[in-house]
């Protein structure tokens, strides 16, 4: 499933690092903003749309997965809960283009 999502060129916009509609790197149907929606006078954008974060919550349930598909050691958590945090990381970043 795609999402209608309106992009946005980022142009002269320095909140673009933070900004969704900037970084995604969009998978089927795009519009984009006629002229960037950035208003430099007041320093803010009407349009922005945050990045998505990893939750604790979805840490916690990808390292119960790895823990579960390793056979549920005892001595192992910290190894699962950081292995977690990156997979998650690198499938956020692989989503994301990078700013520049």
């Amino acid at each position: 499933m795609s999402i209608d999502l309106t992009l946005c060129t980022g142009l002269g916009c320095p909140l673009r690092a933070e900004c969704y509609r900037y970084r995604v790197i969009a998978h089927g149907r795009r519009s984009s903003f006629a002229t960037p929606p950035f208003v430099a006078a007041a320093g803010t954008c009407a349009h922005l749309l945050p990045l998505p974060t990893i939750g604790e919550d979805d840490v916690r349930t990808r390292a119960y997965v790895l823990w579960d598909a390793d056979g549920r050691p005892d001595d192992r958590a910290d190894e699962h809960w950081l292995r977690a945090e990156a997979e998650l990381n690198d499938e956020l970043g692989s989503r994301l283009r990078p700013v520049g």
